[in-house]
């Protein structure tokens, strides 16, 4: 719908069906109902607010200097959690987890509100196929791209949910793998500083690669050394990637699927939650299996 009808109808429609969700949450009485809430609200902020269509205004209200605009986006996507995780734990604790329902809906009107209504991506004129062109979804640059994507974010899933243990099989302690888990959400932010040089170095593709081959390598560095030294390795190796990895694959994405970049990118965004979480699963389950995080972190640097 953003490719037809431009950014706003989707962003406001996100907007007033997640605040509405987060109340209808709130006043719940029945499990089922705050299910039912929860899962509105849910896809209506992640199907109208999250990337697939912010990177896609962005790369059309900043064509000419898209590395740059996209690196600013993902910036500021990587300060939410630091932000409103702790702001949320304090709501619930001062106020309890209904009026923390009630205010994250205000919020979320209040911040994401105005961004609705005033950015103006405009929708892009889609021209006919011409009589024996194949569609987009028959290229196979579409299909390579989400395959990869797929992948990737199975892995890279695998990793971020799965690090704190294999810290720990490392030989450190429970407070010690916490405390490098976080530091290695943080290096996302140097990660992402570092992507309109890298680009303007290396191209879009160069740097992908360079960003798949640091995630490989932290998730070596886990299997193949111990210790402190190999953790704190695979903290910047990794942290650094993953926070590249975000507005990479906006760039790759802008370039691959053109004028439909709205449309697609919602298609692969729905692909890559359900390798997220089969990504997840199949590392729990090979660990199980395998006694231990050797294979599997082998397993996932191969993937990326």
């Amino acid at each position: 719908r953003s490719d037809r009808r431009g950014s706003r109808p989707v962003m406001l429609a996100g907007v007033a069906a997640g605040a509405l969700g987060l109340v209808a949450a709130a006043e719940a009485r029945h499990i089922a109902w705050f299910v039912a809430a929860w899962a509105v609200t849910g896809g209506a902020v992640a199907g109208g607010l999250y990337y697939h269509v912010t990177m896609a205004a962005t790369t059309r209200l900043y064509a000419g200097r898209r590395a740059a605009a996209i690196s600013v986006l993902t910036l500021l996507g990587a300060l939410a959690s630091p932000i409103f995780n702790p702001l949320v734990a304090w709501m619930v604790e001062a106020w309890g987890w209904r009026d923390a329902l009630r205010a994250l809906a205000v919020l979320l009107v209040v911040l994401a509100g105005p961004a609705a209504l005033l950015v103006r991506s405009e929708p892009v004129p889609i021209p006919p196929r011409a009589p024996g062109e194949r569609g987009a979804w028959r290229e196979p640059m579409v299909w390579r791209l989400m395959l990869a994507a797929c992948f990737s974010a199975g892995a890279s899933s695998a990793l971020i949910l799965h690090q704190g243990s294999a810290i720990r099989a490392l030989g450190l302690p429970l407070a010690t793998a916490a405390a490098l888990g976080g530091a290695r959400g943080l290096m996302q932010i140097p990660g992402r500083l570092m992507l309109t040089p890298l680009t303007g170095w290396l191209g879009v593709h160069g740097a992908q690669l360079l960003s798949y081959a640091l995630v490989a390598a932290g998730a070596s560095a886990l299997v193949f050394a111990d210790g402190l030294v190999a953790a704190w390795f695979f903290v910047v190796a990794a942290g650094v990637a993953i926070g590249l990895s975000s507005p990479l694959g906006g760039l790759l994405k802008a370039e691959a699927y053109g004028a439909r970049l709205g449309t697609f990118s919602g298609m692969q965004t729905a692909a890559t939650s359900v390798a997220s979480a089969g990504g997840a699963w199949l590392a729990g389950g090979a660990v199980d299996r395998t006694g231990g995080y050797g294979l599997t972190l082998a397993g996932i640097a191969v993937l990326e």
